[in-house]
């Protein structure tokens, strides 16, 4: 599976060692993680239903994945920047579609 963000084979690469943290997480610490730096949200307790479907859905990623083995093209494909500037109406456009979803979402 190609730039699949790395989840699939997850499962088996957890508890792991966080040098950040200077302790061993789990795979819901390390959402968690993701979730307070990447997207400044806030942390998820690990048994809310949400929480619970990451992990379900990462787990059936990773079904027949051997510990350890390395994923053809494992990782997000790089992107190419655009050479043009953003066309604002359908910048304004996602805006008004997507924040208020969003928002909602984080509060």
């Amino acid at each position: 599976m190609q730039n699949q963000s790395g989840f699939v084979g997850i499962w088996a690469r957890f508890p792991q060692y966080n040098a950040r943290g200077g302790k061993v997480i789990t795979l819901a610490d390390r959402i968690n993680g993701c979730f307070e730096r990447s997207t400044n949200g806030k942390r998820m307790p690990s048994d809310t239903p949400e929480m619970k479907a990451m992990l379900t859905y990462m787990q059936w990623l990773s079904q027949g994945v051997p510990v350890g083995a390395k994923i053809e093209g494992q990782g997000l494909k790089k992107i190419d920047f655009i050479l043009r500037a953003a066309d604002p109406k359908k910048v304004r456009q996602f805006i008004w579609i997507n924040v208020p979803f969003v928002i909602k979402k984080m509060a």
